[in-house]
């Protein structure tokens, strides 16, 4: 569910974070209810997205998510702006889309995910005179970040991939490797939940650190996981390669708004406060 704050448009509202939490700690509404001391309907109700900032407050420790934080997860703070060398193209797809994220240095051109469509990438990248790149970095292998490769081949033939889930025909990346392009440092990071070798790439040499995070880390939550060992495993790796980087660096997810480091240990329910995963 998507839904616009007084601020910024989050890829996940507050009753998204409650379900992924819910099912990453294996709790129901009425196991959630009983432990929090509240009626399993204003759970329900929280869940359909009737906001209660008491409910939230009362929920929130049982499922390991900072109480503040998700009671003020509906006025998130707004996104920060791109520094000038990265653009953003949004390919069509659900609600809101999904990003691309294209760096233009002085020296160096580079793609990080590439959307659904070919054709809508293709024509995107035209549009902003984009006739070479020196590489592209896949953050993980659903269709919604691959589907649009095969407009790349032509511009470069370094398209990196995680190496424990390489797309065909790209070049296999290991976690902690790095490249550099005209100055720009590519590196590698852990990333793994959403998807099993899912990566994040840190950015130095711009204007303002960058870090591309895919789809393990949005805005105020985080990527769903398809069992409680992934969402475990997810909320390690961002808090211990993601949030342990400096807090002016840019964050720049699979979908939706930027955010940064000090927005999300501040304000991310799932890491605010010292919040740690269920136990």
């Amino acid at each position: 569910m998507r839904y616009v704050s007084r601020v910024t448009t989050l890829e996940d509202d507050f009753s998204y974070v409650l379900r992924k939490a819910m099912k990453g700690c294996g709790l129901s509404p009425g196991e959630v209810a009983g432990r929090a001391g509240v009626a399993e309907r204003d759970v329900q109700r929280l869940l359909l997205g009737d906001f209660s900032a008491a409910t939230a407050r009362a929920v929130a420790p049982v499922l390991d998510l900072d109480p503040e934080a998700l009671a003020r997860h509906p006025q998130y703070p707004a996104e920060p702006a791109l520094p000038p060398e990265v653009m953003r193209i949004v390919i069509p797809f659900g609600d809101l889309g999904v990003n691309v994220w294209l760096v233009r240095a002085p020296a160096a051109t580079l793609l990080f995910d590439s959307g659904t469509d070919a054709d809508a990438l293709d024509a995107a990248l035209l549009d902003r005179l984009v006739h070479r790149l020196d590489a592209v970095f896949v953050t993980h292998g659903h269709p919604d970040h691959i589907g649009g490769l095969p407009a790349l081949r032509r511009l470069t033939e370094r398209i990196y991939s995680p190496e424990h889930e390489a797309v065909r025909g790209t070049l296999p990346l290991e976690a902690r490797e790095a490249h550099e392009f005209g100055g720009v440092r590519v590196s590698a990071l852990a990333s793994e939940g959403h998807t099993p070798g899912a990566m994040s790439y840190r950015i130095d040499g711009l204007s303002k650190p960058v870090c591309v995070v895919g789809d393990a880390l949005f805005a105020g939550s985080m990527g769903g996981c398809p069992d409680r060992a992934s969402y475990l495993l997810g909320r390690m790796r961002i808090r211990d390669q993601i949030l342990t980087l400096p807090g002016d660096t840019l964050l720049l997810p699979g979908h939706g708004p930027v955010t940064s480091v000090a927005i999300e240990q501040a304000h991310n329910p799932f890491f605010a406060g010292g919040a740690e995963s269920c136990g």
